[in-house]
Order: C-alpha cells, then structure tokens, then sequence
C-alpha cells in the first residue's frame, strides 16, 4: 500500500476545465518518471443541473446568498501579479423580476466570498 496522497477531482460542469485542471497538475509537477506524478481520481459527472443556479424558498422576510467562488485555473509561471481576475455578476431575481445584481471581480489565485441580502417588500 502506497502512502502517496491522492488529489480528487469533482468535474463535469465543464467537462474540458476538468481535463484543462488535470493537465496543469501533470505539467507542474516535477517527475523524473511516471510513477513520480501525483495519484489523481476524477469524477467528471456531466449528469448535473445546468449552472444557471435557480433557488427555490418558502415566503420570508430576506434571503441571504452566501457563494464561495474557487477558480480551477493557476497561472501556468505561479505568478500571482501575472493572473487576471475575472468578472461575474450574481443575479437574484423572483417572479421575473430582478430584486439584486452585484458585479465582481474575481481573482484567479485566491478566489471570493459573495453575500448578497434581500429584503423583501411590503
């Protein structure tokens, strides 16, 4: 029995991320050999609802949306300054009417934390 640790990949909301991730590992990791590279497990699920989040609550006074964005993607150098975040907008909307939207810029290194609060109107 092999003490290596094992890197486990949950994939499939885009099935080439997770194929783009494992390349990455395999690039960055010093080996002289084959059995030199990391154990790595992937699940590429695709059998997943799609990725446009729809949440669904009882009547209540607020909502609040906590999100925790973590980027699959390394610069390829590790250059932290080299890396570019990247935009999003959450969108929070009910009965057709959008109630919230926030715009943020997301670094690629460290990721973000979210938390979107509405109230709802009497």
């Amino acid at each position: 029995m092999s003490d290596k640790k094992v890197i486990g990949i949950l994939g499939g909301m885009g099935p080439l991320a997770t194929a783009d991730l494992f390349q990455k590992i395999t690039l960055h990791t010093a080996a002289a050999c084959d059995q030199a590279h990391p154990r790595v497990c992937i699940d590429s699920n695709t059998n997943i609802a799609d990725r446009t989040a729809a949440l669904q609550t009882m009547p209540c006074d607020h909502l609040v949306l906590y999100l925790y964005i973590i980027p699959h993607t390394l610069p390829a150098d590790n250059e932290i300054d080299a890396t570019r975040p990247f935009g999003i907008e959450v969108r929070i909307s009910y009965a057709g009417r959008r109630l919230r939207t926030e715009k943020r810029e997301i670094n690629q290194w460290s990721g973000a934390s979210v938390e979107m609060r509405v109230d709802s109107k009497k």
